[in-house]
């Protein structure tokens, strides 16, 4: 015992940092807060109670920690059964607890790990930190009257404002059916705090006192100031955080989503990650569907009465059930987008049948928006496969009735414009030349076509076209010329002389001080861009002769979608890497120039096929602190209708949103970056005059920045901007 003695001597001498002792006092609190409160639980669910009200207050808490005269508010928050997210002044910390044999805490915070323990004790709470024991002192404020009892207050013995002497009686409650007085632990002048019939539980402020010896008054100061901890965040995998949030945690449900699939490398893994989701979710809101929820707690608890954990776990995950919709519902748009990210690949048949359960759900007003999300998700997922869509597009453009003008604006071709390039070189001349008629149509569909004509020489299919941009007023609208061509890489050095020959044949001049027409250059046999880009090179001379702007490269892949270059005249006819993969227009259409005039542009990887996304940086004639500032844009075309109109409109700015949160994992994106959003709607809209769809679409914006504001402020989009299109009268 001597050594006992020594040693404990010993350790109480040893000192710890006053923050990690507050830390760990407050990781052994907060763990044991959560292990009362779950046998609370499940103490009243092994009595019969089905009462599940105290589920919420086991993962999400306020508590407290007084030391050396400092008041240490925290709140926790539970990210996991394990991890714990600590939150003191706004700055967080998270601490993975597991617990060993002996009831010590295994707790890792800070960047380290801690083995704490503590007992609570008449004087206040033992700790044990590393091997250090650190007691720290109930503090009480004498100029507090608290209850050590729970019940309710019957009456008060004095009036407000009336002294009361230290021993005195100055309350009585109501505790297990018994009327008891409650004692004055000091003088002075009495203020309740309650009036008679209030609930009370123990530790509850009864009244106060102005004392009448005011240097008893012990003075507790809130902490202020730096926290001296480093504030690591756990890293969960971005599944792991899914599951956890599908388990009833708080996190970011989009940021989740958005990392979680972006994380997937294929198709069917993606579709095998998103058939789990569905499957979690159903098995948990299956067991609720049309049933009250005390029946659903009794069976529940009668089916898990030696894991009554289980029923808590059940039911946390309920409680959460709008965060979990809104997962699915984001989740559903990620599979929407599959087919933009990982090209002409099927879906794997599971998904669909995963989704097909969603609308087996009875209650509509709790599952109704998912299930017909899903629903809407699985009606699409009925276009063909490739080769059959290939065969229906061919069949369309053979008919003798077919307007290829109409055919170029359906808004079915959407998908269907890449398929065009496939039959550029299809074995009937007839296919071949209405199928480039209709894609310069479609990718032209913003300008005014004036005349087209495509012709094939030397069995080569060649289209001239001339145009104008339709967003300028005609009497300040140049018209221009196209040209389009297969060619083959592999003698490109020797085709493109020919090439620029023919187009400039009959060329009329452009009326326009600089380039204005465009090259397109479909590669019948590889993707030797290499090659094309030296033979432009070589080209210069007369490429400028012919006021060629930009040069456009396509090349067709099999079952997939084409890849797409630009080489413009501004960068000396070289590949420009903003632009690849980029339709013919849509640098126009997306109105880039001007963004180029203001901002330094890196392009960020995108999921939609007709949107880009990039973070600029703004240009400064002169240095500023902090580094100039940085805007993320996300900029999209449209051909679906229905743009004006809440339904329409809160779809496509969804899409931007979802693009902005998968670039705000991108490492060129800092945190205070600002963003923007930028719609190009192509369909025209008829019987409507400019007031009229302003007026409109400001009522529409209204309505999604209520509905999208959470969002909104989170990505912190400062601007919207939609350009539509009005039919000419």
């Amino acid at each position: 015992s001597w050594l006992d003695g020594i040693l404990r001597e010993k350790s109480v001498s040893v000192e710890k940092p006053d923050h990690l002792v507050v830390a760990s006092a407050a990781v052994f609190k907060a763990f044991e807060h959560v292990q009362n409160g779950s046998n609370e639980v499940k103490e009243s669910f092994s009595k019969g109670q089905v009462s599940t009200s105290g589920i919420p207050g086991i993962n999400s808490f306020d508590l407290e920690i007084a030391y050396k005269d400092v008041k240490y508010p925290f709140h926790v928050e539970l990210l996991s059964p394990e991890i714990y997210r600590i939150t003191l002044n706004g700055q967080s910390f998270d601490a993975e607890i597991t617990v060993t044999a002996e009831g010590a805490l295994l707790a890792n915070f800070g960047g380290e790990n801690h083995r704490i323990f503590g007992m609570d004790e008449p004087l206040g709470l033992r700790l044990s930190v590393d091997g250090v024991t650190i007691l720290m002192p109930t503090i009480f404020d004498p100029s507090e009257l608290r209850t050590d009892v729970t019940g309710k207050v019957v009456r008060y013995l004095q009036d407000n404002g009336a002294e009361v002497q230290s021993g005195m009686p100055f309350v009585e409650v109501e505790a297990m059916k018994m009327i008891m007085p409650i004692k004055a632990t000091e003088s002075g002048k009495i203020t309740q705090n309650l009036s008679p019939g209030s609930v009370i539980n123990a530790g509850d402020l009864l009244a106060t006192l102005e004392l009448k010896d005011p240097s008893k008054v012990k003075k507790i100061l809130p902490f202020e100031g730096d926290f001296d901890l480093d504030f690591v965040d756990h890293k969960f995998a971005s599944k792991e955080a899914l599951f956890n949030i599908l388990g009833g945690y708080d996190y970011d449900v989009e940021a989740t989503v958005a990392a979680a699939f972006q994380d997937t490398e294929d198709i069917e893994s993606a579709s095998a990650l998103a058939a789990e989701v569905v499957e979690e979710f159903i098995r948990v809101e299956s067991m609720f569907d049309g049933k009250l929820k005390d029946d659903v707690v009794r069976q529940m608890t009668k089916d898990n009465a030696d894991n009554l954990d289980a029923v808590i776990s059940l039911n946390l995950a309920h409680q959460g059930l709008k965060r979990r919709t809104s997962l699915l519902l984001s989740m559903i748009r990620q599979v929407e987008s599959f087919s933009d990210r990982f090209g002409q690949g099927s879906t794997p048949e599971s998904l669909y049948v995963a989704l097909g359960k969603l609308s087996e759900l009875t209650d509509k007003k709790a599952y109704g928006e998912v299930a017909i999300a899903a629903d809407n998700l699985i009606r699409d997922s009925k276009v063909p496969g490739f080769d059959v869509r290939l065969d229906e597009l061919r069949k369309q453009l053979l008919d003798d009735d077919v307007d290829l003008d109409k055919l170029s604006k359906s808004a079915t071709l959407s998908a269907g414009v890449d398929l065009l390039t496939y039959l550029f070189k299809d074995e009937d001349a007839d296919v071949r030349a209405r199928a480039t008629e209709t894609y310069i149509r479609r990718v032209y569909r913003a300008h005014r076509i004036l005349d087209l004509d495509v012709v094939e020489k030397d069995g080569k299919m060649q289209c001239k076209w001339s145009f104008r941009f339709a967003d300028v007023p005609e009497s300040e609208s140049v018209v221009r010329y196209g040209f389009l061509q297969l060619a083959s890489s592999k003698t490109i050095n020797d085709d493109l002389p020919a090439i620029l020959s023919a187009f400039g044949t009959d060329l009329p001049k452009v009326d326009f001080d600089g380039p204005a027409n465009v090259v397109h250059i479909v590669s019948d046999d590889g993707d030797d861009v290499d090659a094309i880009e030296a033979a432009l090179g070589s080209q210069q001379k007369e490429l400028n002769m012919l006021g060629v702007r930009t040069v456009n490269l396509l090349i067709p892949v099999a079952k997939k979608d084409p890849l797409y270059y630009s080489f413009p005249q501004c960068d000396g006819y070289k590949n420009a890497p903003l632009r690849m993969n980029m339709r013919p227009t849509f640098h126009h259409l997306l109105e880039l120039s001007r963004l180029d005039d203001n901002f330094d542009l890196e392009r960020l990887p995108s999921v939609q096929r007709n949107a880009q996304v990039y973070v600029g940086t703004e240009k400064m004639n002169k240095p500023v602190r902090g580094g100039p500032p940085q805007v993320v844009f996300v900029r999209g075309v449209s051909h679906a209708p229905g743009l004006v109109s809440v339904s329409g409109a809160r779809r496509a700015l969804v899409q931007g949103l979802d693009e902005l949160e998968r670039s705000q994992s991108n490492s060129k994106v800092n945190s205070q970056s600002s963003s923007r959003i930028f719609l190009h709607s192509m369909p025209e809209i008829e019987g409507s005059s400019p007031a009229e769809i302003a007026e409109k679409f400001e009522s529409i914006m209204e309505t999604l920045k209520s509905k999208l504001a959470k969002r909104l402020l989170k990505l912190r989009v400062d601007e919207i901007e939609v350009k539509v299109r009005l039919m000419a009268e």
